[in-house]
């Protein structure tokens, strides 16, 4: 990649970037619908030059450009420390979910179209930079709020590679053989065991959150929540936990972004399939997360889903590892998930949690 860059005084910068530092929750959420937002772009580089004068670094530089885009960023890159743009991340590799695929399937239907949407300017992107896609979390999903079996995982994403290579001829999908498929597979396998635990703990405790809480049934409504989780045998440091004490803990009156609410989307009327639709997404993050332990040429999970993008933003996470075949990984109770708790008691929340 290289970033040209010509200044209303006619010089000219050319900058070789090896990583752009990842944005962060405010980035994402503050007048994103406005098209001269400013974004705080900070480039490592391999080299930065000068047309007028010549200089050229002869070791690596780190260069700060606030920049706008044409379109607001509708498509997010989950990458460690936080989010980018699509044609920001290096290497260009993404695990696609359901929504990215989507919006392939739609742009390519207006290809004719005179005039592009907001989606398909981004989307381009993914052409442009001849991106390396693995679509497993679209075949991991599943149909009709269940897991699937393992053949329709196979044909699902055999079927999702082919459509995605006919939307965009020059990326590289990622292949596998059956013993990757087996392998893959054992994820969904090991994480269905939770699965039921995890749904009914949403199904118990997203009415007790559904309008904000007034502020003296605060600690009724912890207490509830973690009893709940510990019954249902569901970690108390989940992501799902997390998630249901996130939405305790928002602003009285309900300002802000509210990352874990617009996952979670509690309301009357609550179902399977919308606690399974959920559970997809924060599954998503954890095999995301798992995924940066790895030792080897790391995927950012890319999303057109905001608040998924604000809740792992808000998760601070940090020193992901694998240790005895598992992953683990630290996450923090910010104040961008938490604003109701100031600092001593998102401290007292987090210990309670761990113990």
């Amino acid at each position: 990649m290289l970033i040209r860059y010509e200044a209303a005084s006619g010089e000219i910068l050319e900058i070789e970037p090896t990583r752009f530092e990842p944005l962060s929750f405010s980035d994402l959420v503050e007048d994103y619908n406005k098209k001269d937002k400013l974004y705080p772009l900070r480039i490592e580089a391999k080299s930065v030059s000068s047309s007028r004068t010549g200089f050229k670094t002869t070791s690596p530089a780190s260069v700060s450009m606030p920049t706008n885009f044409r379109e607001p960023v509708s498509i997010f890159s989950l990458v460690d420390g936080g989010w980018l743009p699509p044609p920001l991340v290096i290497p260009a590799n993404f695990m696609v979910d359901r929504n990215v695929v989507a919006s392939l399937e739609k742009m390519k239907q207006r290809a004719n179209h005179p005039s592009k949407t907001q989606h398909d300017w981004w989307t381009q992107f993914f052409s442009d930079f001849a991106a390396l896609i693995n679509p497993c979390l679209y075949a991991f999903e599943g149909k009709n709020g269940k897991p699937p079996s393992f053949e329709e995982f196979c044909r699902t994403f055999e079927l999702v590679s082919a459509e995605v290579k006919a939307h965009l001829p020059t990326a590289r999908l990622v292949e596998y053989d059956l013993i990757h498929f087996k392998a893959a597979y054992d994820i969904i396998t090991d994480v269905s065991d939770r699965l039921e635990r995890e749904t009914e703990f949403l199904l118990q405790t997203l009415p007790l959150i559904i309008h904000p809480v007034v502020e003296y049934q605060l600690e009724k409504s912890r207490f509830e929540i973690l009893q709940r989780a510990r019954r249902l045998k569901v970690k108390t440091g989940s992501l799902v936990t997390v998630a249901v004490l996130s939405c305790l803990y928002q602003r009285s009156d309900g300002s802000g972004f509210l990352a874990a609410r617009k996952l979670l989307k509690p309301k009357k009327g609550y179902s399977r399939q919308h606690a399974y639709n959920a559970l997809s997404d924060l599954r998503a993050i954890e095999m995301f997360t798992a995924g940066l332990g790895f030792q080897r040429e790391r995927f950012a999970l890319c999303t057109c889903d905001r608040a998924m993008a604000a809740f792992w933003s808000g998760l601070n996470v940090r020193f992901a590892r694998w240790h005895n075949e598992r992953p683990t990984f630290s996450i923090t109770l910010t104040e961008d998930l938490f604003p109701r708790l100031d600092n001593t008691a998102r401290q007292e929340l987090a210990s309670e949690l761990v113990a």
